[in-house]
Protein backbone atom coordinates (compact mmCIF):
# COMPACT_ATOMS: atom_id res chain seq x y z
CA UNK A 1 0.00 0.00 0.00
CA UNK A 2 0.81 3.60 -0.59
CA UNK A 3 -0.63 5.42 2.65
CA UNK A 4 2.88 6.52 3.94
CA UNK A 5 4.18 7.83 0.73
CA UNK A 6 0.74 9.38 0.02
CA UNK A 7 0.68 11.19 3.79
CA UNK A 8 4.29 12.23 3.36
CA UNK A 9 4.09 13.73 -0.07
CA UNK A 10 1.84 16.36 0.13
CA UNK A 11 0.04 15.86 -3.11
CA UNK A 12 -3.15 15.55 -1.59
CA UNK A 13 -3.14 17.55 1.60
CA UNK A 14 -6.04 17.09 4.30
CA UNK A 15 -7.29 13.67 3.04
CA UNK A 16 -7.92 11.87 5.88
CA UNK A 17 -6.02 8.10 6.66
CA UNK A 18 -9.60 6.67 5.66
CA UNK A 19 -9.67 8.51 2.46
CA UNK A 20 -5.93 7.83 1.84
CA UNK A 21 -6.21 4.09 1.82
CA UNK A 22 -9.32 4.71 -0.58
CA UNK A 23 -7.17 6.77 -3.11
CA UNK A 24 -3.53 4.69 -2.46
CA UNK A 25 -5.67 1.06 -3.46
CA UNK A 26 -6.23 2.43 -6.88
CA UNK A 27 -2.73 3.46 -7.87
CA UNK A 28 0.31 2.91 -8.89
CA UNK A 29 4.05 3.89 -9.30
CA UNK A 30 5.56 4.71 -12.32
CA UNK A 31 8.99 4.59 -12.80
CA UNK A 32 10.40 6.81 -16.40
CA UNK A 33 14.55 7.63 -17.64
CA UNK A 34 15.44 11.03 -18.49
CA UNK A 35 14.06 11.66 -21.86
CA UNK A 36 11.87 9.31 -21.64
CA UNK A 37 8.29 10.20 -23.17
CA UNK A 38 5.36 9.43 -20.55
CA UNK A 39 2.99 10.43 -23.01
CA UNK A 40 2.55 12.23 -26.60
CA UNK A 41 0.02 14.92 -27.87
CA UNK A 42 -2.84 13.30 -28.96
CA UNK A 43 -2.18 10.12 -27.24
CA UNK A 44 -5.50 8.44 -25.51
CA UNK A 45 -5.91 10.40 -21.70
CA UNK A 46 -6.34 7.64 -19.36
CA UNK A 47 -3.71 8.55 -16.81
CA UNK A 48 -3.28 11.24 -13.77
CA UNK A 49 0.12 11.07 -12.74
CA UNK A 50 1.46 12.58 -9.61
CA UNK A 51 5.33 13.15 -9.44
CA UNK A 52 6.88 11.83 -6.10
CA UNK A 53 10.52 12.08 -7.31
CA UNK A 54 12.35 13.83 -10.23
CA UNK A 55 10.84 16.36 -13.08
CA UNK A 56 8.90 16.31 -15.96
CA UNK A 57 8.94 18.99 -19.14
CA UNK A 58 5.33 19.61 -20.34
CA UNK A 59 5.60 20.66 -23.82
CA UNK A 60 2.74 21.83 -26.23
CA UNK A 61 3.04 21.82 -30.05
CA UNK A 62 0.32 24.23 -31.98
CA UNK A 63 -0.47 22.94 -35.34
CA UNK A 64 1.24 25.96 -36.96
CA UNK A 65 4.46 26.21 -35.07
CA UNK A 66 7.15 24.74 -33.42
CA UNK A 67 6.99 22.40 -30.37
CA UNK A 68 6.75 25.23 -27.15
CA UNK A 69 8.02 23.89 -23.37
CA UNK A 70 4.60 24.83 -21.11
CA UNK A 71 5.51 23.63 -18.04
CA UNK A 72 8.03 21.94 -15.94
CA UNK A 73 6.08 20.12 -13.64
CA UNK A 74 8.29 18.77 -9.93
CA UNK A 75 7.39 16.73 -6.56
CA UNK A 76 3.94 17.14 -5.89
CA UNK A 77 2.83 18.40 -9.20
CA UNK A 78 0.23 16.80 -10.90
CA UNK A 79 0.51 16.23 -15.26
CA UNK A 80 -2.18 14.00 -17.46
CA UNK A 81 -5.35 16.32 -16.13
CA UNK A 82 -6.76 15.53 -19.41
CA UNK A 83 -7.67 11.71 -17.99
CA UNK A 84 -9.13 12.94 -15.13
CA UNK A 85 -11.31 15.31 -16.88
CA UNK A 86 -12.86 12.90 -18.96
CA UNK A 87 -10.86 14.17 -22.14
CA UNK A 88 -10.14 11.45 -24.58
CA UNK A 89 -6.80 13.08 -25.76
CA UNK A 90 -3.62 14.34 -23.98
CA UNK A 91 -3.19 17.72 -25.28
CA UNK A 92 0.85 18.14 -24.77
CA UNK A 93 3.58 15.92 -24.79
CA UNK A 94 5.59 14.75 -21.06
CA UNK A 95 9.07 14.39 -20.80
CA UNK A 96 11.30 12.82 -18.02
CA UNK A 97 14.08 15.56 -17.41
CA UNK A 98 15.58 13.19 -15.10
CA UNK A 99 14.88 10.18 -13.99
CA UNK A 100 11.87 10.43 -12.05
CA UNK A 101 9.52 8.11 -9.98
CA UNK A 102 5.28 9.09 -10.29
CA UNK A 103 1.92 7.64 -8.92
CA UNK A 104 -0.43 6.93 -11.21
CA UNK A 105 -3.96 6.10 -11.15
CA UNK A 106 -6.58 5.69 -14.62
CA UNK A 107 -8.75 8.69 -14.75
CA UNK A 108 -11.69 6.32 -14.70
CA UNK A 109 -10.69 4.99 -11.20
CA UNK A 110 -10.27 8.49 -9.84
CA UNK A 111 -13.31 9.51 -11.56
CA UNK A 112 -16.05 6.43 -9.77
CA UNK A 113 -14.19 7.51 -6.62
CA UNK A 114 -15.20 10.74 -6.67
CA UNK A 115 -18.78 9.60 -7.33
CA UNK A 116 -18.80 6.76 -4.46
CA UNK A 117 -17.09 9.57 -2.02
CA UNK A 118 -18.20 13.07 -3.28
CA UNK A 119 -15.57 14.39 0.04
CA UNK A 120 -12.80 12.80 -1.28
CA UNK A 121 -13.29 13.79 -5.04
CA UNK A 122 -14.10 17.35 -4.14
CA UNK A 123 -10.45 17.69 -1.99
CA UNK A 124 -8.89 15.94 -5.47
CA UNK A 125 -10.71 17.99 -7.73
CA UNK A 126 -9.43 21.02 -5.50
CA UNK A 127 -6.02 19.86 -5.90
CA UNK A 128 -5.86 19.36 -10.04
CA UNK A 129 -8.21 22.63 -10.21
CA UNK A 130 -5.11 24.67 -8.55
CA UNK A 131 -2.39 22.65 -11.08
CA UNK A 132 -4.51 23.56 -13.50
CA UNK A 133 -4.82 27.09 -13.00
CA UNK A 134 -1.37 27.44 -12.06
CA UNK A 135 -0.08 25.74 -16.02
CA UNK A 136 -2.80 27.84 -17.73
CA UNK A 137 -1.14 30.97 -15.72
CA UNK A 138 1.99 30.03 -17.23
CA UNK A 139 0.67 29.42 -20.68
CA UNK A 140 -1.25 32.46 -20.40
CA UNK A 141 2.48 34.10 -20.11
CA UNK A 142 3.93 32.21 -22.40
CA UNK A 143 1.36 33.36 -24.93
CA UNK A 144 1.98 36.87 -24.17
CA UNK A 145 5.52 36.36 -24.39
CA UNK A 146 5.26 34.61 -28.04
CA UNK A 147 2.86 37.20 -29.17
CA UNK A 148 4.73 40.43 -28.24
CA UNK A 149 8.48 38.77 -30.01
CA UNK A 150 5.54 38.27 -32.94
CA UNK A 151 4.27 42.24 -32.94
CA UNK A 152 7.98 43.14 -32.40
CA UNK A 153 9.46 41.09 -35.29
CA UNK A 154 6.36 42.50 -37.37
CA UNK A 155 7.10 45.83 -36.77
CA UNK A 156 11.06 45.25 -37.90
CA UNK A 157 9.92 43.36 -40.68
CA UNK A 158 7.68 46.57 -42.17
CA UNK A 159 10.75 49.46 -40.98
CA UNK A 160 13.04 47.13 -43.20
CA UNK A 161 10.58 47.54 -46.25
CA UNK A 162 9.89 51.21 -45.39
CA UNK A 163 13.72 52.00 -45.28
CA UNK A 164 14.99 49.14 -47.62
Amino acid sequence: MLIPVLAAAGIFPGLEPTQLASLSGMLFEKHVKRDEVLFKQGDPASIVYMVQKGQILIRYKPYDGDELTVGTIGPDGILGWSAALGHPRYTSRAVAVEDSTLLAIYGTRLRCLCLQQPETGAMILERLASGIAGRLQSTEQLVHLLSSEIEYNEQCMERKKQHG
